[in-house]
């Protein structure tokens, strides 16, 4: 085999020292023309008012068929983070009306606005010029045709940084029916109610809050080796405001088992108010 001469290595080494270099000015370059928000109050953001209308034949007379959509960003942060989770909880929506007085915000869609309920997951991040936070979208009534802007639209919203980890509770077997305690679960709280065998399945049951959405996934481990999950169902609970996971694994004993949950750990609250007025309508 043919060696290559150590000066031909070196020799690579420093041309691709040197194309590291940058050969221009080293100042920023200049950021796109790009629109502005519709709105800002504060540390929330007003960035898309759409209206969709349709008509559709044999739909169900419940089926809404048509929305105002507003998309709000709240960069909370002015440090980016790679992979970062946030959950918000919209704890007050005031009445929103159309320039007509139209009602677009009914009692039926404040039922389907989930945030209102409690915290919840954002499946969208933004980060732009150093600036990150989630995004969330309400979903209204359609403004009447001749209106020329929503009146108003004030509310309260609470956001908070999510990290996931995992956290472990050792011999669930003898923590049967008492809730489990750990300093990051705080309110939330998680019961195992049963363990048993079922011919040649594990089976487990676990009362968790009917929103859990802070509890992503967990299994059972004996000497840190899960078992193999085999199904996953759940049941109506007895415990109002709860629901029952039950989760089968294959397995042939529930002596000395684990229980390890990946949960989303919450950041403290920020709260942030946010009051648009006479918001352009498309």
């Amino acid at each position: 085999m043919e060696r290559t001469p150590v000066r031909h290595h070196l020799f690579i080494v420093v041309l691709m020292s040197l194309c590291s270099v940058p050969c221009f000015s080293q100042d920023d370059p200049p950021r796109p023309p790009q629109t502005p928000p519709i709105a800002v109050n504060g540390d929330v953001e007003l960035t898309e008012v759409g209206v969709t209308r349709r008509t559709v034949g044999y739909a169900a007379p419940e089926v809404l068929l048509s929305d105002l959509r507003l998309l709000f960003w709240l960069p909370v942060s002015k440090e980016p983070v790679a992979d970062a989770s946030y959950a918000i909880h919209l704890l007050s929506l005031d009445v929103i009306e159309d320039s007509k007085g139209t009602q677009l915000l009914t009692e039926k869609r404040r039922e389907w606005i989930r945030e209102l309920s409690g915290f919840r997951p954002c499946p969208a991040v933004i980060s732009h010029y150093e600036r990150q936070g989630p995004q969330f979208d309400i979903m209204l009534n359609v403004p009447s045709r001749e209106a020329a802007t929503i009146k108003r639209i004030k509310g309260t919203v609470e956001v908070v940084r999510t990290e996931w980890e995992i956290i472990s509770f050792e011999k669930i077997g003898e923590q049967l029916n008492k809730p489990l305690k750990h300093p990051k679960l705080g309110d939330f709280v998680i019961t195992p109610i049963d363990i048993r065998m079922q011919k040649d399945r594990v089976v487990c049951r676990l009362r968790v809050p009917k929103e859990h959405s802070l509890l992503d996934d967990w299994t059972l481990m004996r000497n840190r080796e899960p078992l193999r999950p085999f199904s996953l169902t759940g049941e109506a609970s007895t415990v109002p405001e709860t629901v029952v996971q039950i989760r089968e694994f294959v397995g042939d004993s529930i002596d000395d088992l684990s229980l390890y949950i990946r949960f989303a750990v919450q950041s403290k609250p920020k709260k942030l108010n946010f009051d648009f007025r006479d918001i352009p309508l498309p």
